[in-house]
């Protein structure tokens, strides 16, 4: 059950950054090559090493990765009372602010050059 919410989390938060990165981009094809790019570099890396700390947690925090076992129940680095967190409790926290951020990029994106003209 936890891994259908992620699931549809991360669906939103990939189709939330699809839809700024167009607007940002102003090219379909662009927007489309991007998307196919990072989704095929998530299928073909399977492990992040675990001594690069940062690119690791990022690494495991994508809706692709978030949603193998080796994502979603590993433990972070990230502590709260002194007990590590795994990935999918935190990991919606994390997809709420990113889309909050990629809405407003693309909203102000679209206010730029869509309403008040070039």
């Amino acid at each position: 059950m936890i891994l259908v919410g992620l699931s549809f989390a991360g669906a939103a938060l990939i189709s939330i950054f699809t839809m700024m990165l167009s607007e940002v981009t102003k090219n379909s094809i662009a927007t489309i090559g991007i998307i196919t790019g990072v989704l095929l570099v998530t299928m073909f890396i399977m492990e992040m090493p675990a001594n690069l700390k940062l690119l690791s947690e990022i690494w495991y925090l994508l809706p692709s990765n978030l949603v193998s076992l080796n994502g979603a129940f590993r433990y972070s680095m990230f502590h709260v009372g002194g007990s590590p967190l795994a990935a999918y409790q935190y990991a919606p926290i994390v997809y709420l602010v990113l889309a909050v951020i990629f809405a407003l990029i693309g909203k102000l994106t679209y206010n730029r050059y869509q309403i008040n003209g070039r």
